[in-house]
């Protein structure tokens, strides 16, 4: 677990000094959101996010000689909720850039009121199809279902042997694609 905490915050470090190439005397004050589901039922995906957004800013600060401010908001994998903490990010917080929120649900709800505050936003688990044409501020740093689906269909098939399959998913913008 702690390598992929530490994959994805160097991923996140990464991705943000390269779209925004930060100049050294502005990083001490640059804040980022995070939407992430601290709770509800893929709050083991916003753990991650949290620790990743923690080491993330801890390599920030040690690397650039200044502080990145992560602010956390939790989205409880709730389309309201991401809804909710996206305008909470951008209209007190006042971020230009956000990490999430993590599932395609979030993500749709969100993209239209990014798109309108041109607020880049990153999605670091959603892989509903609609995202690759959901705006020009949505951005994934997964492939989508339609990449994935024929891949794993296959293995899936072998697999079973020709024993039908039955598929108990939450019901969001990315279970259809399945």
């Amino acid at each position: 677990m702690r390598s992929c905490v530490k994959t994805t915050a160097t991923v996140m470090s990464l991705t943000i000094l390269v779209l925004y190439g930060i100049p050294h005397e502005s990083r001490a004050d640059f804040s980022i959101g995070v939407i992430a589901p601290l709770t509800g039922p893929r709050s083991d995906g916003g753990t991650y996010i949290k620790q990743a957004a923690e080491t993330a800013e801890e390599d920030l600060a040690r690397s650039s000689g200044g502080m990145i401010r992560f602010i956390l908001e939790d989205s409880g994998y709730e389309p309201a909720k991401a809804v909710t903490a996206f305008k909470k990010l951008v209209e007190i917080d006042g971020v230009s850039l956000i990490v999430g929120p993590y599932g395609s649900s979030e993500v749709l709800a969100v993209a239209p009121l990014a798109e309108r505050a041109k607020k880049i936003i990153i999605a670091p688990g959603a892989q509903s199809d609609e995202i690759s044409t959901a705006g020009d501020y949505v951005f994934r740093t997964i492939h989508n279902s339609a990449q994935e689906g024929p891949f794993f269909a296959p293995h899936v098939a072998k697999r079973m042997n020709g024993v039908e399959l039955a598929v108990l998913a939450i019901q969001t913008a990315f279970s259809p694609s399945y």
